[in-house]
């Protein structure tokens, strides 16, 4: 208050203060509640988006076979992996690192990366040393991605980005990096807000100074400024709640396409 940054907070809580001034601490208290509850479901739900993209970022495995040379393959981490080592991808495990089928054909769940439904067919680049020479110019049906689910058929892979920089791995980044901004429309709200709240303050000053030029009680004109203040308050109720209702049912679906839980048919309508 001294430092005059007013937000939409405040009317709910110089409301429920009003409802107790008058004797109305039952409704003050309900007002509290629904104000901590909506604000604590909120937390909740952005607490279970984290963890659904943490989730997300580990489905990449942590090692990987990796053919060097004409020795047998050999197990490493996957930050261990350089560009143009050659990996092999055995039949229903995931693909350790983004690269280039240069060895077998097979079908691949790509859907924790794209959001396809269907498995993609992936066959062998025609040659190698172009391919690696403009990853960007190979073709879907080569191209595979960390974190991905291989089908039947066993893969030889040729990395192409390093552990850190793989498309999973950007995925994750960018929604974290979209977690922690400030959108235009935030922005403007938080502008709007600073005049918002000062006016309808005003307003309610002004509704008790009618009420002093009636025969109304004070009570009840005091009364009515404070359910003003409620009223200009809807956000405090209503917007945690579709913030946990869009974000969690967003996290669910991302987590099914992920592989990491039941799929969204499995579970009961919100």
């Amino acid at each position: 208050m001294r430092a005059g940054r007013f937000q939409v907070d405040f009317l709910m809580l110089v409301a429920a203060a009003g409802a107790a001034a008058i004797g109305r601490w039952e409704e003050g208290a309900a007002l509290l509640v629904l104000f901590s509850l909506g604000h604590a479901l909120e937390g909740y739900a952005m607490g279970r988006a984290r963890r659904s993209i943490e989730a997300l970022g580990a489905i990449a495995p942590r090692t990987a076979l990796v053919r060097r040379g004409t020795a047998a393959p050999a197990e490493v981490s996957v930050e261990e992996l350089a560009v143009a080592d050659t990996v092999v991808v055995r039949p229903h495990t995931r693909v350790p690192a983004d690269g280039f089928v240069v060895v077998g054909a097979s079908s691949v769940d790509q859907s924790p990366i794209t959001g396809e439904s269907v498995p993609a067919d992936k066959t062998p680049v025609a040659d190698r040393t172009a391919a690696l020479a403009d990853p960007g110019g190979i073709g879907p049906d080569s191209r595979v991605y960390a974190g991905t689910v291989n089908g039947a058929g066993a893969l030889d892979v040729v990395v192409t980005r390093l552990a850190a920089e793989n498309t999973l791995a950007r995925v994750v980044r960018m929604v974290q990096d979209a977690e922690g901004r400030t959108s235009p429309t935030q922005r403007f709200t938080e502008r709007f807000t600073k005049f918002f709240v000062p006016g309808v303050l005003a307003l309610v000053a002004v509704l008790l100074a009618v009420g002093a030029f009636t025969a109304e009680p004070f009570a009840d004109t005091f009364y009515r400024a404070m359910a003003v203040l409620v009223a200009a308050s809807p956000c405090a109720l209503a917007t945690p709640a579709a913030v946990l209702s869009a974000v969690g049912r967003a996290g669910r679906r991302w987590r099914s396409s992920a592989g990491c839980g039941p799929s969204p048919s499995t579970r009961p309508a919100p």
